[in-house]
């Protein structure tokens, strides 16, 4: 039996303190300690859709999302294992689960959405951009579609978009740049994990 640990946290914009076991689960803790009994645990399995996410305009399930990308070799193997017993990819499903609960525990939903979106849009600024890039290093490519007002549609987005990232590190300048440390570590796993081998 674990000695019980006491946790601060904030929850819906209240401040929470809990003093628990450390193995329960956070959903165990949030329906029982605080009474929350509006969250629901999904089907643990990756089989409900209750973590359904968009990724590229289509919706997969983030349970499963390292577990594919580890049977691909593109992320850490251990995340690609089946549990032996249940024929589900569990540590994936846990380590994501763990993960979540530490951004539900150490921000606000508007926080954790203010990173969501300013990294987004600073993909969306990449992928116009890209556009640009494109037409000028390879300008007799075949051009099926015709953008209207091109390239002065594709300026406005991106001086819009421009606008809407600095005002977000002018208004919200520490969730800005965390969003930008989260993006950061992307990169920086990126090039550790593709780095060349020797």
């Amino acid at each position: 039996m674990n000695a019980d640990a006491t946790m601060n946290f904030t929850v819906n914009g209240q401040r929470r303190t809990v003093t628990t076991d450390p193995s329960r689960s956070l959903l165990d803790v949030l329906r029982e300690d605080c009474g929350l009994t509006g969250t629901k645990e999904g089907c643990g399995e990756g089989e409900c859709g209750a973590c359904t996410v968009l990724l590229d305009g289509q919706p997969v399930n983030a349970c499963l999302v390292p577990f594919a990308q580890a049977r691909d070799g593109l992320f850490f193997r251990r995340f690609g294992d089946i549990h032996p017993r249940f024929l589900t990819p569990s540590f994936s499903i846990v380590a994501g689960g763990v993960w979540t609960a530490f951004l539900v525990v150490t921000g606000s939903y508007e926080t954790l959405y203010s990173y969501a979106i300013l990294a987004a849009w600073v993909f969306y600024m990449m992928s116009v951009a890209a556009v640009l890039v494109l037409r000028r290093k390879y300008p007799d490519l075949p051009r099926p579609y015709r953008m209207w007002g091109y390239p002065w549609t594709l300026w406005a987005f991106l001086l819009v978009s421009l606008w809407f990232v600095v005002n977000a590190f002018v208004k919200e300048t520490g969730p800005s740049l965390m969003a930008l440390v989260i993006i950061a570590s992307g990169v920086a796993v990126y090039l550790i994990w593709f780095r060349p081998r020797r």
